[in-house]
């Protein structure tokens, strides 16, 4: 590194400018001439070299590479002079003229001994006689080459022909052989790519001579297993004992075609339903050379053929009313027990038949208006609608589901369908009920009022007591002279009085002893808890039970039957009653309240300070025949709870924070 950085040093020399003493003038002029000598000489190498590539069959290409080594030496030199002047790197600029000096002296070398082989290459005027004398034999050989091959063209013409159409021909029997072999080709293709149907080829002996990917798909047989087999091993041994396969080939073989649906063995042993097509092969002279066999696996719809017979042996065999009809209202079926129920004979008659044919005459416009838009719009309807006997024309009372019968892959109706349950003897039963219920509230009533005996006695003893003694002290002012009518009319008054009360206590005794049947109409539960109040005075004086009200004035009203509610609400405060009998040392308060409750229920509650309920009683004290009292029914409360839901609300028991419990109910308030 040393000895490169001396080499490059200027070692304490002067820049060539000292020798022009700077002058610029004399500075830039030997600068632009040295810079334009050193481009010139680089640019003629540049120059060269894309002249050598272009002509690459010149010979002596060497002495063009020294020449452009030589010249670009010397453009070097000249930029090295161009240096010189500001830098003093004489030992550099002195390198560089070195390898100048020897390239230029290997160039003269190389050019000397080039001259004797230039020299001797032929003038241009040498060239062009030479050329002059070769054109007219040239020409002769051109005129002599032209005849010959027209004598060569005229005596093959023919053969030429000939060669021709025969190419034509090997070339037209190739396109079709090769069509053929890419419609075989194809074909052969389209066999072995069928996965749904099993191809195969048999010889004339029934053995297996092909056999395509269906075939390894349904039967589980791969191609190896198989081919040379005979086809008699897809068999059921059934079928071979009546030697099927063997016939259905002579079949085959002399109608041209054999078909037949059974039942054929897979390699695993299973079963499956078969569609079988054997058709005969022949060769162009009508020669038989074998059967071609196709099978399709039919058991999805074999299998589906047996769910349709379940589900119409179902459809035959079931009680209830099963129909189908179109969106235009046209019957298609009705099953058997439906054709019995509505009193229609056979499938005729019904096809005859419409939708509203079979609705009675009373429900057709609920029909028209509920059911028929429900089963359009949502597809669906259920409840209760009454049938026609078309015979007699009774109303037969049916739990009815309709809908409608859609496309399993588009979902797009396609008919309508019902399936609906005659519910005669279950509305005979409901009747039933409803009249043993009533009877049982009547008898729950008169339990009630045999209970209120006493009281009831008692409030129509005050009534009648006032009478007797009005009537004497009537009959003792009638007596002065002169009688005082004044207090004769006074006590006329009283007497009348005293009997009206005596009367409304009967009469709502009468009422509530009355069998009759439920009539809802608006009601005001404040004036049916004051009813029932006055009916159960005397018990409340008896038992020593102080009560309060709180009613909201304006309540909302119900709908109800005046009776049942009195009746719900006097077995609630006498309950009330007896639980506060066996209670001392505190008082015994009734506290009854009616308010207006949330969604628009009014609601109606009964407190007691009675000892309270036991929360494992509590659990059961509406379940029928449960009692806490020795000569109880226990049918009290299940028949008010009864009552409650029937007019939509609903009764419970809540325990109070200090002593006793709550019976609430809630009924919806009228709009």
């Amino acid at each position: 590194m040393e000895l490169l950085g001396d080499f490059l040093a200027p070692n304490d020399f002067m820049p060539h400018g000292y020798c022009y003493l700077w002058d610029p003038g004399l500075v830039w002029l030997h600068a632009a001439s040295d810079s334009l000598i050193a481009l010139a000489y680089f640019s003629i190498p540049v120059t060269s070299v894309y002249f050598l590539r272009k002509r690459r069959d010149l010979p002596s290409s060497r002495i063009f590479a020294c020449l452009g080594v030589f010249i670009l030496g010397c453009g070097a030199t000249h930029a090295m002079e161009v240096w010189t002047l500001w830098h003093a790197n004489y030992w550099l600029s002195g390198t560089i003229k070195a390898i100048t000096a020897s390239v230029s002296v290997a160039t003269a070398i190389f050019l000397v001994r080039l001259v004797p082989p230039a020299l001797a290459l032929a003038s241009p005027q040498i060239l062009q006689h030479k050329i002059a004398e070769r054109r007219p034999t040239e020409e002769d050989l051109h005129r002599a080459k032209a005849e010959l091959e027209f004598r060569v063209e005229k005596r093959t013409a023919e053969p030429t022909q000939s060669n021709r159409v025969l190419v034509n021909e090997i070339a037209r029997r190739q396109e079709v052989e090769d069509e053929l072999r890419h419609s075989e080709q194809k074909f052969r293709l389209l066999v072995e790519g069928v996965r749904d149907y099993a191809i195969s080829m048999l010889d004339l002996s029934g053995r297996v001579t092909s056999w395509n990917a269906g075939a390894e798909q349904i039967k589980g047989y791969k191609a190896h297993e198989i081919l040379g087999q005979h086809f008699s091993r897809f068999y059921p041994p059934e079928y071979l004992d009546q030697h099927e396969p063997q016939a259905e080939l002579e079949v085959a073989a002399a109608a041209g075609r054999f078909e037949s649906e059974g039942w054929r063995i897979r390699e695993d042993g299973s079963r499956f339903w078969a569609n079988v097509v054997i058709t005969a092969v022949r060769d162009k002279q009508g020669k038989l050379i074998g059967f071609s066999k196709i099978t399709r696996d039919l058991s999805d719809r074999k299998r589906a053929e047996r769910e349709q017979g379940k589900l119409t042996s179902l459809i035959e065999r079931s009680s209830d009313f099963i129909g189908i009809a179109s969106f235009e209202g046209e019957v298609r079926f009705v099953n058997p027990a439906g054709q019995l129920l509505v009193g229609l004979e056979g499938d005729a008659a019904v096809q005859a038949s419409r939708i509203p044919d079979f609705v009675f005459e009373a429900d057709r416009e609920k029909f028209q208006q509920e059911i028929w838009p429900s089963i359009v719009q949502r597809g669906e309807w259920e409840g209760e609608v009454r049938f026609r006997h078309f015979k007699t024309g009774a109303a037969i009372p049916m739990l009815q589901k309709a809908f409608s019968i859609k496309d399993a892959d588009s979902d797009h109706p396609l008919a309508l369908a019902t399936i609906s349950r005659d519910i005669t003897d279950r509305k005979r039963a409901e009747e039933q009920l409803r009249l043993a219920q009533a009877e049982l509230e009547h008898v729950t009533r008169v339990t009630t009022i045999g209970e209120l005996t006493a009281s009831i006695a008692h409030e129509i003893n005050q009534p009648l007591a006032a009478i007797v003694n009005n009537a004497n002290a009537c009959a003792r002012l009638l007596s002065y002279h002169p009688p005082d009518l004044e207090e004769v009319r006074l006590a006329v008054g009283d007497i009348a009085q005293s009997g009206t009360r005596a009367a409304e206590v009967i009469t709502r005794v009468r009422a509530l002893l009355k069998k009759s049947t439920v009539v809802k109409d608006r009601v005001d539960v404040n004036e049916v808890v004051l009813e029932v109040l006055a009916l159960a005075e005397g018990e409340l004086e008896k038992n020593h039970i102080s009560v309060r009200t709180d009613l909201v004035p304006h309540l909302t009203p119900v709908l109800g039957d005046r009776i049942q509610l009195q009746q719900v609400i006097l077995n609630l405060t006498m309950n009330g009653i007896e639980a506060m009998t066996a209670v001392t040392g505190r008082p015994r308060r009734l506290l009854i309240r009616s308010a207006m409750h949330e969604s628009s229920q009014v609601l109606v509650a009964v407190h007691d300070s009675g000892a309270g309920l036991d929360p494992k009683i509590a659990s059961h004290i509406f379940d029928a025949f449960f009692t806490t009292k020795p000569a109880g029914m226990g049918m009290g409360l299940p028949i008010c709870r009864s009552i409650v839901e029937a007019h939509g609300g609903q009764l419970s028991l809540a325990p109070n924070e200090s002593e006793g419990a709550t019976f609430q109910f809630t009924l919806p308030a009228c709009a």
